[in-house]
């Protein structure tokens, strides 16, 4: 699971509105707005980065919070963005 390489779906429209992220999903015609944390996790889901490597960078980026919060954070965002098909 941590070796998972989650990539954005092709074919969205993304725009970065100050601490949030919208994006469009032109087959469905849905909006999907993303906080700065899911934003941090979005930019990540280049199929490049593994999902233990995502965490890593956001112990890096957030280092009051714990190892498992942030893991059980990150787990949330990826499945929230595959039950809203936007990644792979």
């Amino acid at each position: 699971m941590f070796e998972m390489k989650p990539k954005r779906k092709a074919n969205l429209t993304i725009q970065d509105i100050g601490d949030e992220t919208i994006v469009y999903d032109p087959e469905r015609e849905n909006v999907h707005v993303l906080n700065q944390t899911a934003q941090l996790i979005w930019n990540l889901c280049d199929g490049e980065h593994t999902m233990d490597e995502i965490h890593k960078f956001l112990i890096e980026q957030f280092p009051s919070i714990s190892q498992n919060d942030l893991l059980v954070d990150l787990q949330s965002t990826l499945n929230e963005f595959k039950e809203k098909n936007i990644i792979l």
